[in-house]
């Protein structure tokens, strides 16, 4: 009598945790997906205790000996941990709005296009496009600028938001610009939104016939670098890691 009411206790218990890390995982899900700032540590940290939850189970269901059961449990930790920290880098990377260069038009102009990374839409998206050769020209002509001169090199934009997969708008969002030189330009931008500020150098250049560009992003307040690119042959120093500019710097991506 006594191991049938210790078997059925064990029974209970197993029913029990079975049913609170379900609860919790589904809660972690609806957490993550639902609400418009979700935290991904506590996401996870409930995904963790429902694996817990559910760890127990398996201990107390099955009738196996205690050095597999430690074995099974060790490796499914190791599994579960893994997924979880790839699962949290994934959701807390960096959102970031930069600007590409599209289509050179009419032999004197590029079409320049707004372009994002990162999970999170950006909000109240304040653009400061600047053409660094054409200051540097008015720089050497006057020592002091004037606003028409001012009006003449840069260019101010402003975006209520920008999604990550270029939703809620059936164009891109996109400049024309034209540049004081047509084989080489070199572009400095101020990027601002509702959660962070980014500063942008970008350069383009035609070799042989071919544009060819180099942009690095760094977050203005952190000095992080969000993103660096180079094309091969592009005319620059050489900087370890950097992966060619074209075409992933024309595309969206999260």
């Amino acid at each position: 009598m006594a191991a049938r009411g210790r078997a059925q206790a064990e029974r209970q218990w197993t029913h029990k945790f079975t049913w609170i890390g379900t609860a919790l995982g589904l809660a972690g899900l609806a957490y993550a997906v639902f609400p418009t700032e979700p935290n991904a540590y506590l996401g996870s940290a409930l995904f963790f205790a429902a694996f817990g939850c559910l760890l127990a189970a398996f201990w107390d269901q099955f009738a196996w000996n205690k050095s597999t059961k430690i074995i099974a449990c060790v490796i499914a930790v190791i599994v579960f941990s893994t997924g979880d920290v790839f699962w949290v880098r994934y959701l807390t990377r960096p959102t970031f709005v930069f600007v590409n260069p599209g289509v050179w038009l009419n032999g004197n102009s590029w079409d320049f296009v707004m372009n994002h990374r990162g999970p999170k839409t950006s909000f109240d998206v304040d653009v400061l496009f600047q053409d660094s050769d054409k200051v540097e020209a008015l720089k050497q002509q006057s020592e002091q600028l004037s606003p028409s001169d001012i009006a003449g090199s840069e260019h101010q934009l402003h975006f209520d938001e920008i999604n990550p997969k270029g939703r809620g708008s059936l164009f891109a969002l996109q400049f024309i610009w034209q540049p004081f030189s047509p084989n080489l330009g070199h572009y400095s931008i101020e990027i601002t939104t509702r959660d962070g500020h980014e500063h942008q150098e970008l350069e383009i250049a035609r070799v042989d016939g071919k544009w060819l560009y180099e942009t690095r992003v760094k977050d203005a307040e952190s000095g992080d670098v969000l993103l660096d690119c180079k094309d091969l042959g592009f005319p620059a120093e050489e900087r370890q890691g950097r992966k060619p500019c074209f075409p992933s710097i024309s595309q969206y991506g999260n």
